[in-house]
C-alpha cells in the first residue's frame, strides 16, 4: 500500500511540475514531458496493470490542463504503461536500453497524436512548422532526460526490496 501511495504522489507531483508553466525549462518552445518516462518506468517495474492505472492517472492530470484534450493523453499514457509492462513481461528485459527504446516510442506516439489532434486537424497543412519546431524537439528532450524518472522509480522499488529483506 505504501508503494502505491508513493507512486500516486509521485505521479501527482510530476504532473504538477509538467503542467505548471515555468517550473521546467523550455528550449525554444520544446518542453520536457516527464509523465511519459514516469509511466514507462512504472510499467516496466510494476507490471502492465499498474502501468496502465498510473498512466491513466497521469494522463488525466495532463488532460485537465489542456483545453480540448478530452482524454487523449490519458488514453495514450494508459496504452504506454500497459505496453511497457507487457513488453518487459514477454519480450524485453528491464534494462536501461529497453527503457530508453520504449520511452522514445511513447514520446514519439504522444508527439504524433498531439500534433494530429491539436495542430493538423484544426490548422491543416500549416502545422508542419510546429511539428519540427515543437513536437519533435519535445520528444527528444523527453528521451534525453528520461533517466531522472527511472532513478526515482527505481529508488522506490529499492526501498521496498530493502524493507522486505530486513523482515
Amino acid at each position: 500500500m505504501k508503494k502505491h501511495i508513493f507512486l500516486f504522489l509521485l505521479t501527482l507531483i510530476t504532473a504538477l511540475f509538467q503542467n505548471t508553466g515555468g517550473l521546467l525549462p523550455s528550449v525554444f518552445g520544446a518542453v520536457f514531458w516527464p509523465l511519459v518516462p514516469l509511466t514507462v518506468a512504472v510499467g516496466m517495474r510494476e507490471g502492465e496493470l499498474t502501468g496502465l492505472v498510473y498512466g491513466m492517472i497521469g494522463g488525466a492530470f495532463w488532460d485537465v490542463t489542456v483545453s480540448g484534450a478530452d482524454g487523449i493523453h490519458a488514453l495514450c499514457l494508459a496504452v504506454t504503461g500497459f505496453a511497457a509492462g507487457w513488453l518487459v513481461r514477454f519480450l524485453l528485459r528491464d534494462t536501461m536500453l529497453s527503457f530508453y527504446a520504449v520511452t522514445a516510442g511513447a514520446a514519439s506516439l504522444i508527439a504524433a497524436v498531439d500534433w494530429c489532434v491539436f495542430t493538423l486537424i484544426p490548422v491543416g497543412d500549416l502545422g508542419a512548422r510546429l511539428l519540427v519546431r515543437r513536437y519533435i524537439p519535445s520528444a527528444l528532450i523527453t528521451v534525453a532526460f528520461a533517466f531522472i524518472c527511472r532513478i526515482v522509480v527505481n529508488f522506490a522499488r529499492f526501498r521496498e526490496d530493502s524493507y522486505e529483506r530486513q523482515l
